[in-house]
């Protein structure tokens, strides 16, 4: 008798735990948008020196590089950037402070890429290693199949005699 009280008040517990609409807890953050094409996962490469700070990422079929300093976190903007590796070399262009695109598209694979950064804070060479293969999104789980991952973890038997009231 004491399990079948213990199940029931787990269930209730959960029960009264969901989610609800209709109250106000203030303005919610803005929503984080990507573009289309864009990579939702991220950096496919990162990298740093006492310098620069660096971070490439795959966007619509381009690679974008994002460029700070690395004492201030300010955009590095006005910079001569050279991308060169895996049969590539190309100057890339400012798309705005701090943002170079690179009209070439990388081959696919594991890479060892050199930026070569010439700035009004000094000259750099920036080693990258690009990931072959790019973390997937994470995927939103329904609320309504949560219920089976808890079921999964309960001990063997145990729902079975608490479904025999």
């Amino acid at each position: 008798m004491v399990k079948q009280v213990f199940f029931f008040v787990l269930l209730l517990a959960a029960a009264c735990a969901t989610g609800h609409e209709g109250e106000d807890h203030g303005d919610s953050p803005a929503a984080v948008t990507t573009a289309p094409g864009a990579n939702p996962t991220g950096a496919n490469a990162t990298g740093a020196t006492e310098l620069f700070e660096a971070v490439l990422a795959h966007e619509a079929g381009k690679s974008v590089l994002y460029l700070d300093g690395y004492a201030d976190n300010a955009p590095v903007t006005g910079a001569r950037v050279e991308l060169s590796g895996a049969g590539v070399q190309e100057i890339l262009r400012e798309r705005e402070p701090g943002v170079y695109v690179a009209d070439t598209e990388l081959p696919p694979g594991p890479l060892s890429l050199m930026l070569t950064i010439e700035a009004a804070q000094g000259s750099d060479l920036l080693t990258l290693e690009v990931a072959s293969d790019p973390v997937p999104p994470h995927t939103e789980q329904s609320a309504h199949g949560a219920w089976r991952n808890y079921l999964a973890m309960m001990p063997q038997g145990f729902g079975d005699e608490m479904l025999h009231f």
